[in-house]
């Protein structure tokens, strides 16, 4: 089941913020990029994500436990009037890969931004995550050469149609 999140999931979501950092991403970002890995920071975080309307945070759960999150806000990482909204995070437990979690919070956060009018996303995605790209690109989202590490909606229903046909390539 995906749903919005609440306070009382905050444990939650720091726990799997904390296991994709370390398991995902920590051998692929330079210590002084990467965020606070500090439960309290992150716990404040998702305080004030949960509590603003600027921000759509989702949870997936399997009998009644939190497997999976998904997170969108302004794009404050590289400021584009073009570009309003970042979906900043998509994350599943390894345990739960391959069960359509990740498809269904993709989807669900997609259906969020469009019925809220956040017409103009960006994604971030590290380069060296291929699991991550194979899972995008199957998702019709494309590389753009403009932002580092980011990805750019392309072929998605027309409120998401962004990007340009000559970057759809994953280099």
């Amino acid at each position: 089941m995906v749903r919005s999140a609440k306070s009382s999931d905050i444990p939650s979501l720091v726990e799997l913020h904390l296991y994709a950092w370390i398991a995902l991403y920590k051998n692929w970002v330079r210590p002084d990029q990467q965020p606070s890995l500090d439960r309290s920071y992150r716990s404040e975080k998702f305080q004030r994500m949960i509590a603003s309307p600027d921000h759509v945070v989702l949870v997936a759960e399997v009998s009644g436990r939190v497997v999976g999150m998904a997170l969108a806000g302004p794009n404050i990482y590289y400021p584009d009037p073009y570009y309003t909204t970042c979906i900043e995070c998509l994350y599943v437990y390894k345990a739960y890969i391959r069960q359509s979690i990740g498809d269904k919070l993709f989807d669900t956060l997609l259906a969020q931004l469009k019925v809220e009018g956040k017409k103009r996303v960006m994604l971030w995605c590290i380069a060296k995550n291929e699991a991550g790209r194979r899972f995008f690109s199957q998702k019709k989202v494309i590389l753009s050469n403009r932002f580092p590490c980011l990805n750019i909606f392309k072929g998605l229903p027309p409120l998401f149609s962004l990007g340009s046909s000559d970057s759809n390539q994953f280099s």
